[in-house]
């Protein structure tokens, strides 16, 4: 280098210059290392305010969607029909096993189909009646009319077949169009009390212990368990919204790991957690972000398929693949489920053997044995889904999981 000048010889001036200036970005960069979790207390505080609105917003959809009596889920099988719908009330009614055919004379071909009907049944237009006229129209089978409108009243024809009959006989039945029936609210909003006062404890300790990791995870399983259960009771309601049921897809597969992911932080962070952290978020969380991505597809494409103007055997093959992969992947996760509930007992006997002190230990304890009286309906709701979807779907599990939670 020229003029006798060397490589060293410039540090000092460098550090004379730049020296107040490199301090100065070690300060910001101390202050931004402490960002993420200023941002993720920020972000936990968003997401309870927004799936507390969620979980309303999904209680006054369900209140105003259309009912006539008739549950049916992931198929057009009756799993469920309410008595009080049938208007007149002298006919005879629908029995669990019956397939929907027709609905205020639009076809039915698969279980989406029948939702989106519902959903817009009070939009369609209706033929001005009177009592006489439909006492007619349910003597006389060969009617063409499907819907009706009686002092402000709407009244539909279902078309079904009877489960069992021999012959496939068409069979129709006059329904009113109606509220949701108030005796099937009761145990979201019982629950949606109870989560209540478990919100404002982890509020109260959240905001006392903003640094404590314990409270912020047991505040975020608060979070998604809210929306996995409010949207899981109502699936066969919201399941034609995309908003709605995205929020309850994320919220069910994120509940899991966000709950292992607790017991590994409480009451103090295991220690596998604090030597592998990248390793142990990638096991928890990689399985339900992969299986999210995989199910939105799904969902999405079923989205796509339905105002699709394919043909109908091209569009009923399409949907029914689509469906099965859905299920598939559902079946595939439960077991993945099942491996991190178990992992979080485990985690649980490990606090419990290493606690520090006997309050500590005490507070294990009782979580403990919650978990464990847990098994049972977990692992009946688990049984139901596997072997008897139409009964899963059809609220089977709300009372277990009710109890689990």
């Amino acid at each position: 280098m020229g003029f006798g000048l060397r490589p060293w010889h410039v540090l000092p001036f460098l550090h004379k210059v730049c020296g107040p200036s490199l301090k100065r970005l070690r300060i910001l960069a101390e202050a931004i290392s402490r960002q993420p979790r200023a941002r993720y207390r920020l972000l936990i505080v968003i997401a309870a305010v927004l799936v507390s609105v969620y979980a309303f917003g999904v209680l006054a959809y369900v209140i105003a969607t259309p009912e006539i009596g008739v549950r049916c889920v992931f198929s057009q099988t009756v799993n469920h029909f309410y008595s009080e719908f049938l208007d007149p009330p002298d006919q005879e009614p629908m029995r669990e096993g019956d397939t929907v055919v027709a609905v205020a004379g639009h076809p039915v071909k698969d279980w989406s189909q029948f939702m989106r009907k519902l959903t817009h049944l009070l939009g369609d237009p209706a033929e001005p009646a009177d009592a006489a006229m439909l006492q007619k129209a349910v003597n006389d089978k060969t009617t063409e009319s499907s819907h009706l409108l009686i002092d402000g009243r709407h009244v539909v024809r279902v078309d079904y077949q009877r489960a069992g009959d021999p012959e496939n006989r068409l069979r129709s039945v006059w329904l009113k169009v109606g509220p949701t029936p108030p005796v099937t609210l009761v145990p979201s909003i019982l629950w949606l009390l109870l989560k209540i006062g478990l919100f404002v404890v982890g509020v109260i300790v959240f905001w006392k212990r903003p640094g404590d990791s314990a409270a912020a995870h047991f505040f975020l399983l608060c979070i998604v368990s809210l929306g996995a259960f409010i949207g899981g009771y109502h699936f066969a309601h919201i399941v034609t919204q995309p908003a709605l049921l995205i929020v309850f897809m994320t919220c069910a597969l994120l509940l899991p790991p966000v709950t292992l992911h607790f017991y590994l932080v409480f009451p103090r962070a295991k220690r596998v957690l604090e030597r592998h952290p990248r390793w142990v978020l990638a096991l928890l969380y990689g399985p339900a972000l992969i299986f999210l991505l995989l199910m939105l597809s799904a969902y999405l494409r079923l989205q796509w398929l339905y105002p699709s103007g394919a043909s109908d055997s091209l569009y009923e093959e399409a949907v029914a693949v689509t469906l099965k992969e859905l299920l598939w992947e559902t079946y595939v996760y439960f077991v993945f489920a099942a491996v991190w509930y178990v992992a979080s007992v485990v985690s649980l006997l490990h606090s419990f053997f290493t606690a520090a002190n006997a309050a500590e230990k005490n507070q294990v304890k009782w979580i403990l044995i919650g978990a464990a009286a847990a098994l049972a309906p977990i692992g009946y709701t688990l049984y139901l889904a596997r072997f008897y979807p139409e009964k899963f779907g059809g609220g089977a599990g709300t009372w277990p999981m009710f109890t689990a939670s």
